[in-house]
């Protein structure tokens, strides 16, 4: 009996060892399957959001699209009037700037591009349809005619006429639309700036051809030099 008791007690034991040596076996050191899932955000998609620049100092740079506040329906015909001159303005300002003139028109015509580029950005801006704004047709025989026949004394007198002509009206038309919030800023900056060229508009006409009673031949309107030489 007692044999039999020991022999039982043994194989008991026996039984138990490969449990015990199985619970004790080591953590094995490969990752599982959710261990080797990073937990840090993917990288980032650069075609992801239509490639939104990145944000710098928590603000993102990327433009905002009709973001700025729609012309009043009043204001639409003195924003039109201002295009309108903008867009001649830059015309004459080109073709002063290419053409063999002489320093001071030269320079007035490289100050009307600038500045009136900036204006008409600003306009097409707030409003697109601005954009197709052209030369008024009235302008455009002159202007082209200028561009043909007139000769260098001609063509500066001519070009300063224009602004002393036009001028006035425009700045006007940019001082009134400058009481909208959106334009602000462009009047405090451009107005001083037309203004300027209005009065070295007027110098390049008292420096100009004069008549014999001592006037300026310039009176305000451009002269179409055809007319002018018949």
């Amino acid at each position: 009996m007692k044999a039999h008791l020991t022999a039982t007690a043994l194989c008991t034991l026996l039984m138990a060892l490969p449990a015990a040596a199985q619970q004790e076996q080591p953590r094995s050191t490969t990752p599982s399957q959710a261990e080797q899932t990073p937990t840090s955000n993917p990288m980032a998609d650069p075609h992801k959001d239509g490639g939104r620049p990145e944000s710098h100092g928590g603000t993102v740079h990327a433009p905002q699209a009709n973001a700025a506040t729609p012309l009043p329906a009043d204001m639409k015909p003195t924003a039109e009037s201002l295009a309108r001159n903008a867009v001649t303005a830059q015309q004459y300002g080109n073709l002063a700037s290419k053409r063999h003139t002489s320093g001071a028109v030269h320079d007035l015509g490289d100050r009307m591009v600038l500045t009136n580029s900036r204006i008409n950005r600003a306009l097409t801006a707030t409003a697109p349809e601005l954009g197709n704004v052209q030369i008024p047709e009235k302008e455009r025989g002159t202007f082209d005619s200028l561009a043909r026949d007139a000769d260098e004394t001609q063509f500066g007198a001519n070009v300063a006429q224009w602004v002393v002509q036009s001028y006035p009206q425009a700045i006007g038309d940019l001082e009134k639309l400058g009481q909208q919030g959106q334009f602000a800023e462009l009047a405090s900056t451009a107005v001083p700036e037309m203004k300027d060229q209005l009065s070295e508009a007027q110098r390049i006409l008292q420096s100009a051809s004069v008549s014999p009673n001592g006037q300026p031949t310039a009176t305000g309107t451009v002269t179409d030099p055809k007319k002018k030489s018949d």
